[in-house]
């Protein structure tokens, strides 16, 4: 059995799939490395990004219901 080694780490699949594209076609994010730095917790301009748009997709995905 093996144990995870960093149980806290997002992987990509995790990631949500709205604010990549949005980082990626509005604000000329290179996907690659937005997935780079949030997956490995990499502070960033990618990562700080990907956080602070993080609340703002889920009350957008909240309210539109």
């Amino acid at each position: 059995m093996e144990a995870a080694a960093y149980p806290n780490r997002l992987r990509a699949i995790d990631l949500s799939q709205s604010i990549l594209v949005h980082m990626a076609q509005q604000l000329e994010y290179q996907l690659g490395d937005v997935i780079r730095a949030v997956t490995s917790n990499t502070p960033s301009s990618a990562m700080a990004t990907y956080q602070l748009l993080l609340p703002w997709q889920r009350i957008s995905c909240c309210s539109a219901g």
